[in-house]
C-alpha cells in the first residue's frame, strides 16, 4: 500500500462560501470587541512602572556621581562635617534604591510590589537634595551661593525625564526640593522675598504642569502601543481562523474541496514524476437521510464527526481525507474523499477499502446507543484510470454508483476498459 498523503477535507455546507461568510461576520464582530484604552488602564499602569525601573538605576548612579561633585565644590567652607553627613546619607539611600531595583531584577513579580519602597527611599535623595539650603549662608562665595541655587532649580528639571514617567515617584523626589526654594526666597534673600517667592512658585507650577503633561502624553503612547499590539494579535488569530476555515471543513475538521483539489493536484504531479500510483476513493454514508429524519441533524453531524474519526484511526498519517459536501448534482455532505499516494495498485486501494469498513463496523454513538454505519465506496487510480484530477474523481464516482447501484455496504473499483466495475465486496 502506497505512502498517504495527509488529511483533508471539503466544506460540508450547500453554500462553498458559508464557512468564509461565517468568519467574516465573526472578524466584523470580534474586531468591535478588541480592548478600549480602559481596559487596558492596569496594563499601562504595569508598562510604567516598568519603564521607571528600566532607567532607576542609570538615574540613581548619575544622582551620586552629581552629589559627589557638589560635595567637591563645597568642602573647605566651613561646612566639611554636614556635607559628610550629607554625603553619607544621600549615598545611603542611592543604595536603598539601587538595591530595591537589583531585588526587583532578581526576583521579578508584579512592579507595584516594590513601588512604595522605591518611592520611599527616591523621596530620601529627594529629602538629601533639599537640605542643601541649609549649607547656604553668607559666609560661601557668591559662586558657591549661585551653584547651590543652581543645584536646587536644576535638579527637578533633570529628574522629570527619569522619575516623571511615574507623577507620584517625582512628587515625592521633587516636593522637599521645591520647598526648599521656597524657604530660601523667604528666609534667604532678604527684600526681595515677595519677588523671589512669586517666582518660585511660578517656577513650581510651570514644571509641575510639564511633568503632568510628559506623564500622561507617555502614559497615552504607552496605551496605544499595547492597544495596536493586541490588535495585531488579534487580526493575526482571525486571519489564522480564517485560513484554516478556507481549507477545513469547520465540522469534521478534515481539509475542505479547495485543500483537497489542491493535494490531489499535486500528488498527481508527483505520480507523473515517479511513475507512481495514486488511489482516489468516494466513501458515501449509506442511507444517511434516513438518519437525519429519525434521529435529526445533531445525530446527523454527529456520526458525519465519528466517521471522520474512524477515517482517521484506521488511515495512516499521510493519507488525504476529504469531506464533500458542495454540489448535489455530483457530492453530497455525507461524501467523503480518502486519497492514498504511492498505492499498491488495486490490491493496495482494496486494502485501504476493507480497513475502512472494518473501523466503522465498530459503531458510533449517536443517541445513547453504538450504531453501525455502513459505507458504499467507489475507487479510481491513477494513470491506470485517469492522468487529470476531475476525470480521476469522475471515474470514482462512477464506481461508487455502481457501488450503491449493486445493494449498498460494499466498494467497487472502476474498470477503465469498458466502465463497468472489475472489483466489488459485499460486506
Amino acid at each position: 500500500m502506497g505512502r498517504p498523503l495527509g488529511v483533508t477535507g471539503v466544506d460540508s455546507t450547500r453554500d462553498p462560501g458559508a464557512p468564509l461568510k461565517s468568519a467574516a461576520r465573526t472578524l466584523a464582530r470580534q474586531l468591535q470587541d478588541v480592548p478600549d484604552s480602559a481596559t487596558t488602564e492596569g496594563a499601562v499602569r504595569v508598562a510604567v512602572l516598568d519603564q521607571l525601573f528600566a532607567h532607576g538605576s542609570y538615574i540613581a548612579v548619575t544622582g551620586l556621581g552629581v552629589a559627589a561633585v557638589v560635595f567637591l565644590a563645597l568642602r573647605g567652607q566651613g561646612l566639611d562635617e554636614g556635607l559628610w553627613w550629607w554625603g553619607a546619607l544621600f549615598t545611603l539611600g542611592t543604595l536603598a534604591r539601587l538595591g530595591i531595583l537589583y531585588l526587583r531584577r532578581r526576583y521579578g513579580g508584579d512592579p507595584r510590589r516594590w513601588l512604595r519602597p522605591y518611592a520611599l527611599a527616591t523621596m530620601a535623595t529627594g529629602l538629601c537634595w533639599a537640605s542643601l539650603v541649609f549649607f547656604y549662608n553668607d559666609s560661601l562665595t557668591w559662586s558657591r551661593q549661585l551653584f547651590i541655587l543652581v543645584m536646587l532649580l536644576g535638579i527637578p528639571v533633570a529628574a522629570i525625564s527619569g522619575n516623571a514617567v511615574h507623577r507620584p515617584v517625582y512628587y515625592l523626589f521633587s516636593t522637599p526640593i521645591m520647598l526648599a526654594l521656597l524657604y530660601w526666597a523667604i528666609f534667604r534673600a532678604p527684600g526681595l522675598q515677595h519677588y523671589f517667592f512669586t517666582v518660585g512658585v511660578t517656577y513650581i507650577a510651570i514644571i509641575w504642569i510639564e511633568v503632568r503633561i510628559y506623564s500622561d502624553t507617555l502614559a497615552r503612547n504607552i496605551a496605544t502601543g499595547i492597544e495596536n499590539q493586541r490588535l495585531v494579535e488579534h487580526l493575526s488569530a482571525l486571519n489564522t481562523e480564517l485560513s484554516r476555515m478556507a481549507y477545513f471543513d469547520p465540522l469534521t475538521g478534515l481539509a475542505n474541496r479547495r485543500r483537497f483539489q489542491e493535494q490531489i493536484e499535486a500528488a498527481l504531479e508527483r505520480s507523473r514524476r515517479m511513475g507512481s500510483e495514486v488511489a482516489l476513493m468516494l466513501v458515501d454514508v449509506d442511507n444517511f437521510k434516513q438518519v437525519n429524519d429519525r434521529f435529526g441533524h445533531e445525530a446527523g453531524d454527529r456520526l458525519l464527526v465519528g466517521i471522520a474519526d474512524r477515517l482517521r484511526a484506521c488511515l495512516r498519517q499521510t493519507d488525504s481525507i476529504a469531506r464533500e459536501g458542495g454540489e448535489a448534482a455530483r457530492l453530497g455532505g455525507d461524501e467523503f474523499i480518502v486519497l492514498l499516494e504511492n498505492v499498491d495498485g488495486v490490491a493496495g486501494a482494496t486494502r485501504t477499502a476493507k480497513r475502512i469498513r472494518e473501523r466503522l463496523g465498530q459503531g458510533i454513538e449517536l443517541t445513547g446507543d453504538q450504531r453501525a454505519p455502513t459505507v458504499s465506496i467507489g475507487i479510481a487510480l491513477a494513470p491506470v484510470h485517469a492522468q487529470e484530477a476531475a476525470t480521476l474523481i469522475r471515474r470514482a464516482d462512477i464506481a461508487l454508483y455502481q457501488a450503491k447501484q449493486a445493494g449498498r455496504d460494499r466498494y467497487r473499483v472502476f474498470d477503465s476498459d469498458d466502465g463497468s466495475p472489475a472489483f466489488q465486496i459485499v460486506g
